[in-house]
């Protein structure tokens, strides 16, 4: 398993299935530049229960928000010879009438984020 997130606030978060996390933090951020982590097989296999319950390969390529300068979250996984990935302009965790994306995208988005513990690198202390 290799899964790759991208959003406004930092560049790239990529997770391998042997647990290294790889970030790439450029503005928005608390901590910018590269960082290195790995987290525990339970969190991957916890990652790859919340792709398969999302449905993630069933789910449509593309959301977008009818309107401008939202955030937006790219998420990719490449899992058993299978890869996709989902761009979602928009991203407000499906709250409110603009977000087009089925809950269960938005409910994945956090869950990739707790599990990897992104906050650790986005968020101010």
């Amino acid at each position: 398993m290799a899964g790759d997130r991208q959003t406004d606030r930092f560049t790239c978060l990529i997770v391998y299935g042997d647990g290294r996390v790889l970030y790439e933090g450029q503005s928005f951020v608390t901590i910018k530049g590269s960082q290195n982590t790995k987290i525990e097989a339970e969190k991957i296999q916890a990652l790859v229960t919340a792709f398969e319950d999302a449905d993630f390969f069933k789910l449509q390529d593309n959301y977008r928000a009818n309107a401008f300068d939202l955030p937006s979250v790219e998420i990719s996984i490449t899992i058993h010879g299978r890869s996709k990935k989902i761009m979602h302009y928009g991203s407000l965790m499906c709250d409110g009438d603009l977000d087009t994306a089925p809950q269960e995208l938005c409910d994945l988005e956090i869950i990739i984020d707790k599990l990897v513990n992104s906050r650790q690198w986005v968020s101010p202390k």
